[in-house]
């Protein structure tokens, strides 16, 4: 009898321990949540916040380019009368022919030479050179400070192609092919085009690597396919006295360069001869490419967030993750930081 009595008292012994204890591991968290700092449940919230806003991407970017001034973006545009009159003269070819840049004369010949194991940095500096205007863009770039990582400039193209290698290569000449059509004489557009080249030359690294890592395709068509959307709303921009009579407010433009975009990139994409199915993903069609493509312009988004301090590194791919694999974001996350160091 004494046994058992002795047991029952040892049993409320530890169940009175266990209550303690379990008190004493609350008290951090709720001192964690009077101090103001967030429970899981809204840490999960906030990370579904971000991969929300990751899905909206596009809105945003285009939102912040415009010189919005932090006003919210926008929840709803009303489709007026103005912003209806552009996009019917889009529509109607107002930005095709001549209207559109013309393919860069070397681009056939220079993907063939980039996708062909066999091309030399001889062979590709001469291809180069046959266009004085691309030989002097890609030595300006290569030398710049943004690219050069000697004290002593790159002096040739061979030199060039040497140094900064196959992939190298194809970033360099995807700048040095689309940069000069976004050089700009209108000063009221150079922020606009400078926030959308920064935003496209990281999406164009995120997407080629996803390409290249991921949907094991050939990255050289979605180097340059990931610089068309910011060329074509610079277009769209900058054709708008014609495209509609009277002035369109920063939430008109918005909405213009939401609906039109795509659809004069790939209009661009088909002028340069450029793949089929790249075009096919720039109008919306599911695949590889559509893929690699939408996957690389939020990694730019979301880096360009983190690098202007409005969300950590964690944080971002963490949303990143919603829309892609996470093993993706992190192998491609980390090709990123390679690039952006060594550029």
């Amino acid at each position: 009898m004494a046994m058992v009595v002795a047991g029952i008292v040892l049993v409320v012994v530890l169940i009175a321990g266990l209550v303690r204890l379990r008190q004493q591991q609350a008290v951090p968290v709720q001192s964690r949540t009077r101090a103001g700092m967030p429970s899981l449940p809204e840490e999960q919230e906030q990370a579904q916040a971000l991969a929300q806003q990751l899905g909206q991407s596009d809105e945003a970017l285009l939102w912040s380019a415009l010189d919005s001034a932090g006003q919210p973006l926008p929840l709803a545009v009303v489709d007026g009368p103005a912003v209806a009159q552009a996009r019917a003269r889009l529509q109607a070819g107002a930005l095709s022919g001549q209207a559109l840049p013309r393919r860069p004369q070397l681009l056939p010949q220079l993907m063939v030479a980039l996708n062909d194991p066999g091309s030399t940095a001889s062979k590709l500096a001469g291809i180069i050179g046959q266009d004085p205007v691309l030989a002097a863009t890609l030595m300006r770039i290569a030398n710049s400070a943004a690219h050069r990582r000697r004290l002593q400039p790159l002096e040739s193209l061979e030199r060039v192609v040497v140094k900064v290698g196959q992939e190298g290569l194809e970033r360099l000449l995807s700048s040095a092919l689309v940069q000069p059509v976004l050089a700009l004489e209108e000063r009221e557009l150079r922020g606009f085009a400078s926030t959308l080249w920064r935003h496209g030359r990281l999406a164009s690294a995120a997407a080629a690597d996803h390409a290249r890592i991921v949907e094991r395709i050939d990255p050289l068509p979605l180097q340059l396919g990931s610089l068309l959307p910011a060329l074509s709303c610079l277009l769209v921009l900058r054709a708008l006295p014609a495209l509609a009579d009277q002035p369109l407010t920063a939430a008109e433009r918005l909405q213009l360069l939401m609906t039109s975009q795509y659809a004069v990139a790939a209009e661009i994409s088909h002028r340069w001869e450029l793949p089929d199915n790249l075009a096919q993903a720039l109008e919306g069609t599911p695949g590889q490419m559509h893929a690699c493509l939408h996957f690389g312009r939020r990694m730019a988004w979301a880096w360009m967030q983190v690098e202007d301090g409005l969300i950590d590194a964690e944080q971002a791919r963490q949303a990143l993750a919603a829309h892609a694999s996470a093993h993706a974001v992190d192998w491609v996350w980390q090709r990123l930081s390679v690039i952006q160091e060594n550029s």
